[in-house]
């Protein structure tokens, strides 16, 4: 229904964002949409491509923790990949 088309149109323009922002940069990349704990997700990409470094923003605002622990701290305890922790965009709220 309209919460599928809504969750479709936002992808579609997320991935746009990305090859605008990338096309510059040049390089390989590749978008994936997935679901579930996002600490494990990024994990097994990481793994999935060989990452050897994992860049996740730091949000501006704290969403509740689960089991005690953030997404970021979770993340780092299950991949080899260093992860860099960036502050989120000053327009992003």
């Amino acid at each position: 229904g309209s919460l599928l088309m809504a969750n479709l149109e936002a992808t579609d323009a997320l991935h746009v964002e990305c090859e605008l922002m990338l096309a510059a940069h040049g390089g390989p990349w590749s978008f994936e949409v997935r679901q579930g704990d996002p600490a494990s997700e990024l994990g097994h990409a990481a793994d999935r491509y060989g990452a050897g470094m994992i860049v996740v923003g730091n949000s501006r605002h704290r969403l509740p923790r689960v089991v005690g622990t953030s997404v970021t701290d979770r993340l780092i305890r299950r991949t080899a990949a260093s992860v860099l922790v960036v502050p989120s965009a000053p327009w992003i709220k």
